[in-house]
């Protein structure tokens, strides 16, 4: 069997291709367990898994004719009686072996591993994983207890004294996101003071006294000679600066050169002469600042290091006292334990007998350090006795189009690296395959997206290696491809005053997302009671046909269109990962524990009182409140009622889940939330009360600690799909891989500009941490790094778009809201595309 660097495009049936090499690896008689299969999700692993499974079961229970047929389509032969008998038994072959084929993540392969060899790796057989939740609290209590170190305090103040307080936690968290990266302090910091060719005893004084050495003192003089104005009045701030030439009068010198807006001063036909003198103390300006700027940097980034250190140490000393590890701690240790010269040739020996042939899915969305470990197990299948003696095969399956989760640690450019390097240790023998059929779109939806990307730039943003990004389309039929009108309220835009009022009456006027929400809920309802025809599929449209992707959840857009979609009573379900504080339902829930905890808090008591557990009015929580100001009180002594005194005394009884269960089951409110709610709310508090059981075992059962917990690190719920026949509300992230009949794209208008992509406050280049606090400080390599950094991002946004439009399979629309008109906006974009290609 070849080995196989395999691009896929959208539709083209990924998990297919790697099961069918799965499939013909075990009728070449290679044990199962000698196969290795890495996914990037747990899903993925268990549909490639079932996929098999299936499929071997089909060939048991089918007569020979099928399978005759089902074996040729697999392998393009014909196969002979004793190929037909084999097939037949290797479903009972897979069930009965004690070794498995392995079909895991990467994360899940690392924990095995770690599991089978401790000792090598110094990590106690019996540590467990550390959620994502339970990691930001460790987090936040290793940076609690360092900032009571003494030996600190000075650091902490000088990086305080350059960012607020909420500056510095949201600083340190984004460079703790990053914290495998973070090794010897001590190095790094000299490799910042090199990058920026700086010594770590170097001040400005010394950087400022090299400068001065290097004025032109001549020139004020000539400048007054040409007897121009304008020259007179930046000769006379030379000669101000030469009275005084101090650090600190830096910039007086500067604004005789450069504009406010730092671009050098015109100069006019008389001075022309003085061109090459003006244009060196350009230079010796621009050098000397952005020198001070490196070390102001340099500096900044040493302090800011030093402290992360201090909280990753504590913060591995707490993990290694309750034996924890978390997810990159599984990819740092394995590769720590891959790399280790006392211990490496026995593992990779191990290895060596356990896999001959290694599946990679989803490779676009990995990192280096992920494809290091891969890159150690299958070392010996290119050299030595490994390669010469055995048949074995590494095949990847990815689509750098896909490529959109950099946020996570995956690196666009990484399917290129690979490809490269895999072709160098085979020696030219990689098969590079490009797969650009689509079993899942029509040709009016791959027609739309070709056309979107046939423009040089755009094609390049979003395939570096694939030669040809034109989709064919296996599956008959005419689709649609339809841009809506852009949502725009000119009578909101005239009347917004930033003025502060007070204005309790209500405002009708609906805001732009709110006429697209109901425009998308009257357009769904009409397409159902109308039993409009889906061409295509030759019948009518359902619920469950419809699927709208969002770009992001954080605009407000989603509760937009719930509201609408309640308003109009059509089912939907959200698939995503939801926070507790963007959750009503569990706010609700929140504030009957706030509650019991401070029964004085009116305001919370107040949310409390309008939740499902009382469900009042507000003209009753009106009442309520006068009453309260007439007998000057608090809300609780006028509201004061059984349910309200049991929810206090339970909490003083009860754990935490306790406590939430009596209120959900016991005094039977969960029916309340799910009347108010919709049905689709019973996974929440499922997970809700998982979330809790699991804090209560390996945290504390105290309400308050709970509370404290949710505040610090606000948990994630992953929703999935739950039913059949309700419209699908999704992020594009989280749609990678679904594939729905009709696709609404909603938010398609923005200003890239304004969005948040590649503005980082730290600046990872070289492996190093940099951090500059002010804008105006930066050096021209942080400069070039973020505008490296915005030009990636907005890369990523397009093999965004790509993923969006290409998960429809019949029907897809375009729409927008807002008065923006950035033409590289994706509605701009389509719009232009679409449009052109019709006149």
């Amino acid at each position: 069997m070849h080995s196989c660097f395999v691009f896929a495009s959208a539709g083209s049936g990924k998990t297919k291709i790697l099961t069918d090499r799965v499939l013909k690896l075990l009728l070449l008689d290679v044990s199962p367990h000698k196969i290795l299969c890495l996914t990037f999700t747990k899903a993925a692993a268990s549909e490639m898994e079932n996929r098999i499974n299936s499929a071997l079961a089909s060939w048991v229970l089918c007569d020979d004719f099928d399978l005759r047929q089902k074996l040729f389509e697999l392998n393009e032969k014909w196969p002979n009686a004793d190929e037909i008998i084999k097939a037949r038994t290797l479903l009972v072959k897979i069930l009965d072996d004690e070794n498995k084929i392995s079909i895991q993540t990467i994360h899940a392969f690392c924990q095995t591993l770690i599991k089978i060899f401790p000792f090598e790796a110094k990590i106690k057989p019996n540590f467990e994983l550390l959620d994502e939740a339970r990691e930001k609290l460790l987090l936040k209590q290793a940076q609690k207890e360092v900032l009571r170190q003494e030996n600190l305090w000075d650091s902490i103040r000088k990086i305080s004294g350059k960012i607020n307080e909420e500056s510095l936690q949201g600083l340190v968290l984004e460079l703790l996101s990053k914290k495998e990266k973070i090794a010897d302090i001590a190095e790094m910091v000299e490799n910042i003071f090199d990058l920026f060719l700086l010594s770590k005893n170097q001040n400005e004084e010394e950087i400022f006294q090299k400068f001065l050495q290097q004025i032109n003192h001549q020139l004020a003089s000539q400048l007054e000679e040409t007897g121009l104005a304008s020259n007179i009045e930046i000769a006379s701030k030379i000669k101000k600066f030469l009275e005084n030439p101090l650090i600190e009068n830096f910039s007086l010198y500067k604004s005789a050169f450069f504009t406010n807006e730092g671009k050098p001063r015109k100069i006019y036909s008389k001075t022309k002469h003085l061109l090459p003198l003006i244009d060196e103390q350009c230079r010796i300006i621009t050098e000397c600042e952005d020198k001070l700027n490196s070390l102001k940097i340099a500096n900044d980034s040493a302090l800011l290091l030093h402290f992360a250190d201090a909280i990753l140490k504590n913060y591995s000393h707490l993990k290694r006292e309750k034996a924890l590890l978390d997810y990159d701690d599984l990819i740092f240790e394995t590769n720590k334990l891959l790399a280790n010269p006392d211990f490496s040739d026995w593992i990779k020996m191990k290895m060596d007998g356990a896999f001959d042939h290694i599946l990679i899915d989803e490779a676009q969305d990995t990192n280096h350090e992920q494809w290091n470990i891969i890159k150690a197990l299958s070392e010996d299948f290119f050299s030595g006795f490994g390669a010469s003696n055995k048949e074995r095969s590494i095949f990847i399956v990815g689509d750098e189009k896909q490529s959109i989760y950099s946020f996570q640690g995956s690196d666009p450019d990484i399917s290129a690296e690979i490809f490269s390097y895999f072709s160098s240790k085979l020696e030219g023998k990689l098969k590079k395959i490009e797969l650009h059929k689509s079993f899942r779109s029509n040709a009016t939806i791959l027609d739309a997206v070709d056309k979107v990307f046939a423009d040089p730039q755009r094609r390049n943003s979003i395939s570096k290696i694939a030669t040809n990004i034109k989709h064919i389309a296996i599956r008959s039929g005419v689709g649609i491809v339809e841009i809506w009108p852009q949502i725009t309220n000119e009578k909101i835009r005239e009347k917004q005053s930033y003025e502060w009022k007070i204005d309790f009456a209500c405002n009708e006027e609906k805001q732009e997302k709110e006429i697209l929400a109901e425009i998308i809920a009257k357009k769904i309802k009409g397409w159902i009671e109308n039993k409009r025809v889906i061409s295509a599929k030759e019948r009518s449209v359902n619920y469950g046909d419809i699927m709208i992707l969002l770009r992001r959840r954080s605009d407000g857009f989603s509760q937009e269109l719930a509201k609408s979609f309640h308003q109009y009573q059509i089912p939907f379900e959200s698939i995503a990962k939801i926070k507790f504080s963007e959750s009503l339902l569990i706010c609700d829930l929140l504030s009957a524990a706030k509650f019991a905890l401070l029964p004085q808090d009116d305001l919370n008591l107040a949310c409390l009182l309008k939740s499902p557990f009382f469900n009042i009015t507000e003209e009753e929580l009106l009442e309520l409140c006068v009453k309260k100001n007439e007998q000057k009180c608090s809300l609780f002594e006028v509201k004061k009622n059984l349910l309200l005194e049991e929810i206090i005394e339970k909490s003083q009884q009860l754990n935490c889940l306790e406590f939430f269960y009596f209120l959900l089951h016991e005094k039977n409110h969960q029916k309340n939330f799910i009347a108010y709610f919709g049905h689709e709310s019973l996974e929440i508090l499922d997970k809700f009360l998982l979330i809790i059981a699991d804090f209560c075992h390996n945290t504390s059962p105290n309400l308050q600690q709970f509370l404290e917990f949710v505040e610090k690190t606000d948990p994630e719920i992953s929703l999935t799909a739950a039913e059949e026949n309700r419209v699908r509300i999704s992020t594009i992230h989280s749609a990678k891989g679904l594939q729905s009949p009709i696709v609404i794209l909603p938010d398609c208008c923005f200003d890239f500009n304004r969005l948040p992509a590649g503005k980082e406050k730290i600046h990872w280049i070289d492996n190093l941490p940099l951090w500059c606090a002010r804008k105006e400080n930066e050096n021209e390599i942080i400069k070039n790094h973020r505008l490296k950094k915005f030009q990636q991002a907005k890369d990523e946004y397009l093999r965004l778009l790509y993923v969006a439009m290409t998960r429809a399979e019949d029907e897809l629309y375009i729409a927008g809201y807002g008065g923006g008109s950035d033409k590289e906006s994706w509605y701009e974009i389509i719009k232009e595309a679409l449009l052109a290609n019709q006149s």
